[in-house]
C-alpha cells in the first residue's frame, strides 16, 4: 500500500492509524521476516541467518526437508510459516505431524497463542472459528470453500488412526524423533512405518492433486526418518552437503545447516575435547560457542550424538566414539606387540541372553586377559543366540578349550544361570572360579565409553579376527548390537577388580600396571 503526501493531507488521525495497521498487515502477508519480527515477536529470525531457508519454504515448490541443530528455532520457523500460509489462503488444510500427540498439541498451542494475541487481532481481526478451536485441531474464518474440514489437524507417530475424512493440502512434519523412539531398530522401524502410513493416507486424494510435504528436524541416528529421506535425495557425503546447504532431486529439496559451518576468511573455532574447526563460523545466534561447549561437556553427551544434533552429521565413520585410528592401532601395532605374550590373568566373560527369537539380544562371549605390561588382549569375541542349555554347554566347551583363570557372568536378572553353571561343574568334573558381575541399570553406554581410556593409552589389543566386536566399536554409540562391547566392559567392573578372596593360599604372581595392578594370579580353583 502506497501512502503519498496528498493522501496523508486528507486523512484524520484515526484514518492514519488505520492505514498504518493495513500497511503492517499487508507487509506481514508478503514478508515472512517482517511477520516474524514485527508481529510474532521472533526477533532472532533475521534475513542474514534465515533468509535462505525462508526463500526455500516460500518459493521452492518441491517437498522440503530442513535439517538444523537443536535450539536453532526450527519450530518457530514452521509456526510462522503456517500462520503466513493461513493468512494468505484461509482455505488451506494442514496435517501437522509430530512425534507424540501431546507434543503436537503443545506446538499447536504456540500457534494458537499468536492468533489469539491482541497484536495479531489488531492487524488481522479475530480469524478463529470458535466451533472448531480445540487443542488438537483448529479452523479459521474467511474460507471460501464449503467443506467443514480443519485448517490445522494434529497427527503423531503414535498412531496413524484418526485421519479418516481429512484431506490436507499441505503436510508439515516437525520433531519426529527423540531418545524415546530411536533406542532400538524396532522403535525406528515403527516410527518410519507410521510416518509412511500417515503420508500415504493424506496423499489418497480422489482428485489426485500433489500435496507438498515439509519435514523439519535434527538427525538422531543413521537410519532415522530424516536420514532415510536425505539418502533418497542424494548420496553426497555430508561435508559436501554442508558446503552446498541446498541439494535438490526431482521431488525433494534438502536444506541442511550446521551450528558451525566453513566459510572463507572464517575464524578458528575450538570445542575442547571434540574438534577444532578452521575457517569456520558460528551460524545461529541462539547457539553461541559457549553453549556448544556446555552441550559437549554434558556427562551423557557422546561424540556421535553431538555430531548428529549440533553438526548435522550422522556419518558414523566420522563420529564414532572409537575412531578408525584407535581400532587400527588396537588390531595392528598393539596386537602385533602382545599377540604372543603370556596372559598373566585370562578371563572368559559372558553376557547372557535367554532367547533365539529374531528380536532378542545375543549372548556374548569374550576371551581376554592382561599381559605382563598391563595390556588387555582380546583373543575371541563370539556372539550367538542360544537357549539356556546351549549357553551352559558353550561355557564348558570354551572353558575346556581356552583354560581361563576365571569365568565372569553378568548376573542382572540372570543369577540362575551362574547357579546352573556352578551346579554342573561337579557333574562334568570341571572346577573353575565363577564371578557374578552386577552392572548398574541404564549405564551400558557409559560402561562402554569407559573403555576409551584403554584405547587412548594403547593398552588394548584386539585380534583382527574379532570382526563382530570391531564392527560394534566402529558404529558405537549407534551400533545395531552392543553385546560384545558391553561384555568387554566387565573387565572394569569392581566384582573382577576387587577379587580379594580369589585363590587364597596360592603363591601370587605380579600382574603388571593395568587395571589389575596389585591383584594376584592364581590357577583356577573351585568356589
Amino acid at each position: 500500500m502506497v501512502i503519498n503526501d496528498e493522501k496523508l493531507a486528507k486523512v484524520s488521525y484515526d484514518d492514519l492509524e488505520q492505514l498504518v495497521r493495513e500497511t503492517k498487515a499487508e507487509t506481514g502477508r508478503n514478508d515472512l521476516i517482517y511477520l516474524n519480527n514485527a508481529i510474532l515477536g521472533h526477533l532472532d529470525i533475521t534475513k542474514e541467518t534465515y533468509g535462505e531457508l525462508l526463500d526455500v519454504l516460500v518459493n521452492n515448490p518441491k517437498n522440503v526437508l530442513v535439517i538444523m541443530p537443536r535450539g536453532s528455532m526450527k519450530s518457530h520457523i514452521v509456526e510462522s510459516y503456517m500462520i503466513w500460509r493461513i493468512l494468505n489462503d484461509p482455505n488451506i488444510r494442514i496435517l501437522y505431524i509430530l512425534e507424540t500427540k501431546q507434543k503436537a498439541i503443545s506446538y499447536l498451542k504456540g500457534l494458537k497463542d499468536h492468533i489469539e494475541s491482541e497484536k495479531f487481532k489488531e492487524l488481522y481481526g479475530d480469524i478463529r472459528d470458535l466451533t472448531v478451536w480445540r487443542e488438537d485441531c483448529i479452523r479459521v474464518r474467511g474460507r471460501t470453500i464449503t467443506d467443514r474440514e480443519h485448517t490445522v489437524f494434529c497427527g503423531s507417530l503414535e498412531s496413524a488412526s484418526g485421519l479418516t475424512g481429512f484431506h490436507p493440502t499441505l503436510i508439515i512434519a516437525d520433531d519426529l524423533h527423540s531418545v524415546l523412539n530411536t533406542r532400538t531398530e524396532h522403535q525406528l522401524d515403527s516410527a518410519k512405518e507410521v510416518f509412511t502410513e500417515l503420508v500415504s493416507m493424506a496423499m489418497s486424494d480422489d482428485e489426485g492433486k500433489k500435496i507438498r510435504q515439509i519435514v523439519l528436524g535434527t538427525y538422531w541416528v543413521k537410519n532415522d526418518i530424516y536420514n532415510t529421506i536425505t539418502r533418497s535425495v542424494t548420496e553426497l557425503p555430508f561435508a559436501e552437503i554442508h558446503k552446498r546447504r541446498l541439494v535438490e532431486s526431482d521431488y525433494w529439496a534438502l536444506y541442511v545447516r550446521s551450528a558451525i559451518e566453513p566459510c572463507e576468511n572464517g575464524e578458528t573455532i575450538t570445542i575442547p575435547g571434540f574438534n577444532t574447526f578452521e575457517n569456520s563460523r558460528i551460524v545461529f545466534p541462539k547457539i553461541p560457542l559457549d553453549m556448544l561447549i556446555d552441550k559437549w561437556n554434558q556427562p551423557t553427551m557422546s561424540r556421535y550424538v553431538f555430531s548428529c544434533q549440533q553438526l548435522c552429521n550422522p556419518e558414523e565413520s566420522m563420529n564414532s566414539e572409537f575412531t578408525k585410528e584407535d581400532l587400527d592401532i588396537a588390531t595392528g601395532e598393539t596386537w602385533d606387540r602382545v599377540k604372543d605374550a603370556q596372559l598373566m590373568r585370562s578371563m572368559l566373560l559372558l553376557d547372557p541372553a535367554y532367547s533365539t527369537s529374531c528380536r532378542s539380544d545375543y549372548s556374548a562371549f569374550i576371551f581376554c586377559g592382561y599381559t605382563k605390561d598391563g595390556t588387555l588382549r582380546i583373543d575371541v569375541g563370539l556372539r550367538e543366540k542360544l537357549e539356556p542349555h546351549q549357553l551352559i554347554d558353550q561355557v564348558f566347551a570354551m572353558r575346556m578349550a581356552m583354560k581361563p583363570h576365571l569365568v565372569a557372568i553378568e548376573a542382572n536378572g540372570m543369577q540362575i544361570l551362574a547357579k546352573w553353571v556352578k551346579d554342573k561343574r561337579k557333574e562334568r568334573q570341571q572346577y573353575f572360579k565363577i564371578v557374578e558381575i552386577k552392572t548398574p541399570h541404564n549405564s551400558k553406554e557409559l560402561r562402554i565409553k569407559a573403555l576409551k581410556s584403554l584405547f587412548k593409552a594403547k593398552k588394548i589389543a584386539i585380534s583382527p579376527e574379532c570382526v563382530d566386536l570391531l564392527d560394534e566399536f566402529t558404529e558405537f554409540p549407534n551400533s545395531k548390537n552392543d553385546d560384545l562391547m558391553d561384555c568387554v566392559s566387565f573387565v572394569l567392573n569392581e566384582s573382577i577388580i576387587n577379587l580379594s578372596r580369589f585363590g587364597q593360599g596360592r603363591k601370587p604372581t605380579p600382574v603388571g600396571s593395568g587395571p589389575f595392578k596389585g591383584l594376584r594370579q592364581y590357577r583356577p580353583i573351585s568356589n
